[in-house]
Parts: C-alpha cells; structure tokens; sequence
C-alpha cells in the first residue's frame, strides 16, 4: 500500500497543487530518460512477501501490529488487513546463486519472525487466499490501525458512492458486498522485481504482458474464498472489485477499472503508463511540504518522484512499472503482481527463476507484438489462466495450445536459455525449473490440490472444519514443493474437537428458508425432498419470522388442503445462537428450551440452522442424546 504518510485531498486549491507537482515529477523522468540518466548497468532482482497470521485454530489471527511491534526486523511491514503482514527482501544481482540467495534470506526471515508469532499463539502461513477467512474477519475492526489504510478506504467507498460488491462464479458463486476495501485484505502475493535496462522496457513490458497467462496456469493458489469453490486464482477478480470505483449507470461508456490487465500494449516510453494512470484516475491521497523534482534534478540529486509514485501506488497494474531512487543513478523495474503466495517457498522461488527466465530469453518477435498480436489475446489467456489454471488452452500467436503443452514444450526452454544467458548456477536452473516441470506434469497446483483435498474434507466434515484441517496441512509443509504433497488422511482427523470453537463450525451446508406466507403443503414437500425436519421461516423483509418443525406438520392435514399459510402452524417464539457462540453452549440451550435446531445470527442476520444432529456429527453429543 504504500507510503503510510499521506493525508486526503481537502479543497479543489490543494488538489490542483498536487496535479501540478505530478506533472512536475513526470517531466523530470522524461528528462532523465532522454538524457540517458536511468542506470543500464548491472540488472538486479528483488521480491516481497505478503504472508497470511493464523490463530492456533487456524483462523486469521489480530495480532498482526501486536507481532509487529516485536519483530526486531527491518524488512518486515504492515499491510492493509491485521492479519498480515509483508517481507521486503533485498535485491541481488541477477547472476549465479541470487535465487539461492533470495530463498535463504526468505527462509530465515520467515523462521525468526514466526518465532515471535508464535509467543502470540501465531504461526504463518503462504497462500493466495486464506481458506479459513470469513465474512466477519473483514469488519472494519481488521483494518491494520494506520490513518492511510482508513483515509484511502473512505475515499474510494466516498468515489464509488455505495458500497463494493463483489461476484463472482466458479464451481460456486458469491454476491456479497462490503462498506470498505478489506476485500482486498483477502488477497496474499508473492510480487516479483526484475530490473530492466531504459532503452528495452517497452519491449519488455509487452513480453511481461505476453507471458502472463501461461504462467498464472503453472502458479495458481487461491481457488476458495468463505468456504466457496471459485476461480483457480480467486484473487485477481477478487481485488479487481474490491477497489472498484467505476459506475455502471452508462452501459456505453468505457471505463478503466483500478485494478487492471491493461487497455493494450505499450509503444513509447516507460513514463507512458504512468502517464495513462494520471489521465484515468481521479487522485485520493496527497502529501505535501515535499521539494519539487525539477528542483532535485537540477541539483545533481537523484529525485524521488514522491507525488507521482504516491498517485500510482493506487493504481494498480498486475505488471506494474518501478521507479527506483537507490544508489547513484535511479532504476526501472517491472513488477509482476499477480503470483500468488505459496504455497510453499520452493514453489515462490521456482515461479521466480521460471518468470526471470522467460522475461530474459525474450525473443525477437516480441519485440513487434503491439503490430502482429492483439492485445486482448494476452489479456484473454490472463482471465482464462485465473479461471483454470492448467485446464487453460491459451491462444498463443493464433495457435489454440493447452497450457500444460505451452509451458512444457516452449516456455520451459526458453526460461532455461534465458536464465543461462544472465549466468545463473547450473545447479539453480536444474532444481528450480525442475519443480516448476514436476508441478505441470502432475497437474498439481496450490489450487488443485486445494480443491481435491477441501472436497474429501467436506465428505465428513463443515465447510469451516474442512478449512481449518486444510491449512493446518499447509502451515506445516511450507518447505515442501506443492508437487510432493499428499493428500490429506481423513481418518488422521477422525474428530476435530480442538477446532470447535464456534457453532459456526457445525452449520448444516445448505440453509433453504421459506416466507411465511407459502402454503403448508409446500414445506412437507420440501422438507420430504430435502430430507430435513427443519426449515427457518421469514417474512417478506427478509426477517427471521419463525421455526417450522415437520413435528408441526401432521395433525394440520385438513388446514393443509385448504391452502394455509405456514405462519399458521410455525413456531414464532423463535429462540436463536450467536455465530461466536460455541456448540456445547448451542447443546445446552436445545436441552433447556426442549428444541432441535437453532437458528444462528451475526449480529441480526441469519447466516445458518444448527440441529441436534449437526452436534452429533461434530462429536458434541452423542447419538442417543441427539435424539432424545
């Protein structure tokens, strides 16, 4: 997210001072690009690291700024939800062990900050999206306690005027919204830094755009999100909307989404996206008392570009351009933002040597793609790949290829030419693109495994106790490639006791209500076709309005033919659970009152039924008390 010290743009007099500073900023860079001042040297590679806080249950943990606080290094960070936190690792020249040396560093850094989690009851774990998260771990009480988190959240929901909504459709669906941008808090990444020389960047931008698809087939990680089954990567439609200021009130008007792929391909200069992000995008956050670039530049200093980059750095590109002001002469990068976290830290530095390699064996041809590919080619295989994942059949050059032949027969070669040609160990290339072959051929992703695991789970298990096995497994193999993983044993987990923490974890799946005018007869049948003795009862508000019980049913037969309403014969003295509440306190308070099933509430809004037999089958009761 950014520079934290930024404050809102207050009057029209103090925005036009900052355009002007932009414009400033972005003159001094066309400058320094004409006159040949952008370092072309030595090309060096960098990385950050989003990783997700766990709870001893698994679930996101707030104690992200109390660990924080503690954590005695330097390149550890806050981001914009409590329950994670970032890694800025060093850059390393592009050359012989780097990605060797980038894991080492990662690994250790991940080893001694979690040492500190731990004292929190922590642990940390890498993934593109939580599995445990849930609707209530995006209250505004999650938003890290920084004023730039807060200020940049009630401007974009003030830009947009309602609040955002996000849906989306996968083996699942989800229609939800939220008066914030935790949304975005959901989505975890591994962003990969690779320094370019200035006088081939819009060459190698294109490419970086050209080699998106493919490559997000081989890395998928993020396929679930509430306990839904969605894209193979959830997050790049899940942050897209969970910034998204557009309206939707004109149908012909075209309009750039914050969060994007891009419009098409670049075809000048490095200052040219940054160029689009000022023409596009309204400005939400400012800084001031800063001294201007020009006047920088003319003292023999490097400038910084503070306004220009604050103005980008809420733009948000999935291959996004990098000034850097370091050393004696100032740097372009390409980021890529779109790779996930995890799932394992072999797999992150894999994806990184395989991603490095392809952007260095670029060949001649991509050098006229803006003239022999269309554009929405690239971003066509970018939205497929995110769907699919390895089940993607990428059109690449018009030839329709399937994405695990793409990458094995001709991106895989490539990435080892390119990665041998920048003097790379031997050794290096060998073992990290041979987990990126092993991942391909096994037709095992993050995401896959993922999927097959949390179904097997949810033969026996909730959706929230299938979560929480599924990342326990995955906080204890964040050294192991995701090809080697097994699956997980059910019977290993045969009772999950330690995790029933909340009566949230035993909800029957699917909740059918009914409204409290349809007739009798509909809810046996109903309640006959679904095999249920329960069916909560609203009213036309969408309001909890009561309880039918198919011990209701039988002795109504004559007011059933007559076409009676339910809200005839329910039971309107309805007795409900919080979802914080645990399931023996839910057992207790069917005991008490003598009934079967509770409906279950966060705060006023039902989000689930609980029964006696929901209890028994998460081992909270046993059979001849659930059915006294």
């Amino acid at each position: 997210m950014g520079d934290l010290r930024v404050s809102g743009v207050e009057s029209p007099a103090e925005l036009r001072a900052f355009y002007l500073s932009v414009l400033d900023d972005l003159d001094t860079l066309d400058t320094m690009i004409r006159e040949g001042m952008i370092d072309d040297g030595t090309m060096h590679i960098g990385a950050e690291q989003e990783l997700c806080i766990v709870d001893e249950d698994c679930r996101p943990s707030k104690k992200g700024p109390e660990i924080l606080d503690v954590i005695p290094f330097s390149q550890y960070t806050n981001e914009l939800g409590i329950f994670n936190l970032e890694i800025n690792l060093d850059p390393y020249p592009l050359e012989g062990l780097c990605f060797d040396m980038v894991q080492t560093e990662l690994e250790q850094l991940l080893d001694k900050g979690e040492r500190y989690a731990i004292e929190s009851n922590g642990r940390f774990l890498l993934t593109g999206v939580l599995p445990t998260l849930q609707k209530k771990n995006l209250d505004f009480a999650y938003i890290t306690p920084q004023p730039r988190y807060k200020l940049l959240s009630e401007t974009l929901l003030r830009i947009r005027g309602n609040d955002f909504q996000v849906y989306l459709q996968g083996v699942d669906e989800i229609n939800s919204t939220l008066d914030s941008v935790l949304y975005e808090a959901c989505n975890t990444s591994f962003q990969l830094h690779l320094q370019v020389r200035p006088q081939s960047f819009v060459e190698q931008y294109n490419w970086s755009q050209m080699i998106a698809g493919p490559m997000m087939s081989a890395c998928v990680n993020s396929p679930i999100l509430f306990g839904r089954e969605l894209w193979a990567e959830t997050r790049i439609a899940l942050f897209k909307q969970s910034l998204d200021t557009r309206t939707f009130s004109n149908h012909i008007r075209t309009q750039m989404p914050r969060v994007s792929f891009g419009k098409d391909w670049i075809k000048n200069s490095f200052s040219d996206i940054y160029k689009d992000q000022v023409s596009r995008f309204p400005v939400l956050l400012q800084k001031k008392g800063v001294p201007s670039s020009s006047e920088i530049f003319e003292r023999g200093e490097v400038p910084k570009l503070p306004y220009l980059l604050l103005h980008s750095g809420t733009t948000y590109s999935w291959n996004r351009p990098c000034y850097g002001s370091g050393g004696k002469k100032p740097h372009i990068r390409i980021e890529c933002r779109y790779l996930p976290a995890g799932p394992s830290v072999p797999d992150e530095m894999a994806n990184f040597a395989f991603w490095v390699g392809l952007m260095k064996a670029m060949p001649e041809s991509a050098k006229k793609l803006p003239d022999t590919v269309d554009f929405k080619m690239a971003r066509g295989n970018f939205i497929k790949a995110a769907r699919y994942g390895l089940e993607t059949v990428h059109d690449w050059y018009g030839e329709k290829i399937p994405a695990q032949l793409l990458i094995l027969d001709k991106l895989m070669p490539m990435a080892e030419q390119g990665l041998k040609k920048s003097g790379v160990n031997s050794g290096s290339i060998e073992r990290y693109l041979n987990i990126i072959q092993n991942r391909v051929e096994s037709y095992q992703t993050g995401a896959s495994w993922q999927i097959r695991n949390f179904r097997r789970l949810r033969e026996r298990y909730s959706k929230i106790q299938a979560a929480q096995v599924l990342t326990e497994y995955m906080v204890h193999h964040r050294n192991d490639a995701v090809h080697l993983w097994k699956d997980i044993s059910v019977a290993k987990y045969h009772k999950v006791t330690d995790m029933n923490k909340s009566v949230m974890s035993c909800l029957s799946g699917d909740l059918i209500t009914l409204k409290d005018d349809v007739p009798i007869a509909l809810a046996r049948k109903i309640m006959h076709w679904k095999g249920i003795n329960h069916i909560i009862v609203e009213n036309r508000n969408n309001q909890l309005n009561g309880v039918l019980s198919s011990a209701d049913l039988p002795d109504h037969t004559d007011i059933e033919k007559n076409g009676n309403p339910i809200s005839s014969i329910m039971s309107r003295n309805v007795i409900s659970i919080s979802i914080d509440e645990t399931p023996e306190r839910a057992w207790q308070i069917m005991r008490q009152n003598k009934v079967r099933c509770l409906p279950v509430l966060e705060g006023k809004e039902l989000v689930g039924i609980v029964t006696s037999n929901d209890l028994m089958r998460c081992d909270i009761v046993n059979h001849n008390d659930a059915t006294q």
